[in-house]
């Protein structure tokens, strides 16, 4: 009698495994490791991480336009870390970086391309235009680029680009000119044209398109080696890839004419200056704050100082000096379509 009693209590036992067993197994296997959290940052997490930051940054946060933030690209620079590059565009109302409240700024709309590397959920780097950190709101260091190399940076971009890649004819390449201007930091402005085989812009894959020659302008700005912006015929940018708001933008030679037949015709004491047939344009160091441009014109008795922020609308800061009796000194600013502003 003793002995069935304990195959019976060794048969329930074995019943009472079983149930538990099948309880277990019909439960989400995620269950058992409830204690295992893991979070798995996607590329959808960083984009929403980057642009909640862009959105916050000092440049933007000071007078980013509303509506202005766009994704650019994104790409992941390490697996399985989920460490991402995340760059982004966007517009603001004025030039320069991080919080301008106590500057002199230049009243311009300009285009910016920040990258922002996000680590998991945290933000590591942020660096707007290769030239301002927007974590610890300093200029990065800036080193030099030779006029052999800016010039070799920008046909490599050219050639390797979108539009020219597409459809480009070889050998059509050609530098029209090499600014270097005296800015902070060190900027190159470099023109170049060249011909694709149909018309338009960037990848046409799939597109309907006029099979004709034609004839191409770019104009390159960079700096420590990077390019800043990249416009192709006033129409399109080649470093983001989408269409730029076409303007009438008058050059800085052109505002420099502006400035000088506005004093001849404003000041009885220029009435019999001569204007020279032929400038000499050098680039200058007469100040001016983060980014912005300054050229140097001068010829029969004349100085004219031309400061203007790289973009696509900019304000020309304008001194002109004539050595005569008097010393005249004329100080102004000119809009991008030509408009005399006095101070």
């Amino acid at each position: 009698m003793r002995a069935y009693c304990v195959i019976v209590n060794q048969m329930e036992t074995k019943q009472t495994m079983l149930v538990a067993i099948i309880a277990i197994m019909s439960l989400p296997a995620l269950s058992i490791y409830a204690w295992q959290t893991t979070t798995i940052y996607s590329e959808q997490n960083a984009v929403d991480t980057a642009l909640q930051f862009v959105e916050d940054s000092p440049t933007y946060g000071w007078d980013g336009i509303k509506g202005s933030i766009e994704l650019v690209k994104v790409y992941k620079m390490r697996n399985p870390n989920a460490i991402w590059e995340v760059v982004v565009a966007f517009t603001s109302s004025n030039a320069g970086y991080g919080d301008r409240s106590d500057q002199m700024v230049a009243t311009v709309l300009t285009d910016h391309v920040i990258k922002v590397t996000v680590e998991g959920d945290l933000i590591t780097s942020a660096v707007t235009d290769e030239v301002w950190d927007e974590l610890s709101e300093t200029e990065v260091e800036i080193l030099s680029t030779s006029h052999s190399e800016a010039e070799e940076i920008a046909i490599n971009f050219l050639k390797n680009g979108p539009t020219f890649g597409f459809d480009g004819v070889p050998g059509s390449i050609e530098v029209i000119e090499i600014i270097a201007a005296e800015s902070y930091p060190i900027q190159y402005f470099i023109t170049l044209t060249f011909e694709c085989r149909q018309a338009g812009y960037g990848d046409r894959e799939g597109q309907m398109l006029a099979q004709v020659f034609t004839a191409h302008e770019i104009r390159i700005a960079l700096s420590n080696g990077v390019i800043g912006s990249a416009i192709i015929d006033n129409s399109w940018d080649e470093l983001i890839q989408r269409p730029v708001t076409v303007s009438m933008t008058i050059s800085p030679d052109h505002a420099k004419d502006l400035a000088v037949d506005h004093v001849i015709n404003e000041y009885h004491e220029l009435t019999d200056a001569s204007i020279p047939e032929d400038w000499t344009v050098s680039t200058s160091n007469h100040g001016g704050s983060v980014g912005s441009n300054n050229l140097e014109f001068s010829g029969a008795g004349w100085t004219v100082k031309v400061q203007f922020p790289e973009g696509h609308e900019p304000v020309y800061e304008i001194i002109v000096e004539y050595d005569n009796d008097t010393g005249f000194t004329w100080e102004g600013q000119i809009d991008h379509e030509g408009n005399i502003i006095e101070p």
